[in-house]
């Protein structure tokens, strides 16, 4: 095709001519750039794929096991049996004083989710989990961080300060039950020794009445000691009982509270291995897609840019 001007040829004929032989087709377009286009978007495809990846902070889920202590004995109210552990238990974990007693814990700054005062609160409820340990008498304790150690620590804390609370809450509640057994130890024993000054004086009584007496009512008054004497007996064994009943049971209340808590930890939380998040595939794919696809935009609007500028061009001289 020759450069030079057809001097018979119309504006309108030569502009159309021009531009049948000039136009580029998408699919023309993309061959030609390819060479350049192919690499280099290949090249932004895996760049962009690796800075999704690199933005993406794992996070990791830290937990710990408990059970209720199958060996802990319990008195009526004061140390009610759990229907589900992880539900009855569940509201202490979060109470303000365990969470407090966390935060005050200055070796848990170190924890990203913990590091800013101003949120270390709110964090720290968001982050924190309790649910069934897959029965009733279980629950799992969890903690998630961006770091795994910190998941694991920040998870043991928060199990540590239950536990104590725990322990105050029922140690309290034994020491009450002890104030209110105390008076009626205190009670019974003084019944059982009236009743024992009681059962010597009859008995004395009774036997004194029956060496010397000889009158009819003298063996009277034997018969209604006796009867008194029997009935006193009665009482007397009924207070040792219940004196027995009250001593054995602070015995066992002290005995089964060293054998430990309510709830123990079967397995402390440890850092875990793999994050909680999986990879964001659709957006990695996304990205990668349109980043490959960049460079023949690119190359395909420059040729067509450039075709239409010589278009232009061509008609401008064809006017004058």
């Amino acid at each position: 095709m020759t450069n030079e001007i057809d001097k018979d040829a119309t504006p309108r004929q030569y502009v159309s001519k021009h531009s049948d032989a000039s136009r580029l087709t998408l699919c023309a377009a993309i061959r030609r750039c390819s060479r350049w286009a192919l690499p280099v978007g290949i090249g932004f495809s895996v760049i962009a794929t690796f800075a999704v990846m690199k933005s993406m902070v794992p996070r990791y889920r830290a937990v710990c096991l408990l059970e209720a202590n199958g060996d802990y004995l319990r008195f009526g109210d004061a140390d009610p049996v759990s229907q589900d552990l992880a539900t009855t238990e569940k509201l202490l974990c979060f109470h303000p004083v365990v969470l407090n007693a966390v935060l005050e814990d200055g070796s848990l700054r170190g924890a990203p989710s913990l590091s800013d005062p101003d949120s270390a609160a709110a964090r720290l409820r968001e982050n924190l989990a309790v649910d069934s340990g897959g029965s009733l008498t279980r629950m799992v304790v969890s903690y998630e961080d961006t770091d795994r150690s910190a998941a694991a620590m920040v998870c043991n804390a928060v199990v540590s300060c239950y536990l104590q609370e725990l322990d105050g809450c029922d140690a309290n509640a034994v020491s009450n039950l002890e104030r209110w057994l105390a008076p009626e130890i205190a009670r019974w024993e003084r019944e059982v020794e009236q009743k024992q000054q009681m059962v010597v004086k009859l008995a004395r009584h009774t036997a004194g009445q029956s060496q010397y007496g000889e009158e009819r009512r003298h063996f009277e008054q034997s018969a209604s000691d006796s009867a008194q004497l029997e009935f006193v007996a009665d009482d007397l064994s009924v207070a040792n009982d219940v004196l027995v009943k009250l001593r054995e049971r602070v015995a066992a209340i002290r005995t089964e509270r060293s054998k430990g808590g309510r709830v123990r930890v079967l397995a402390p939380a440890v850092p875990p291995n793999d994050s909680v998040q999986s990879l964001p595939i659709n957006r990695m794919a996304t990205v990668s897609i349109a980043s490959f696809l960049l460079p023949f935009l690119i190359g395909c609007l420059w040729q067509f840019g450039g075709r239409d500028r010589g278009n232009s061009s061509a008609a401008e001289d064809v006017n004058e």
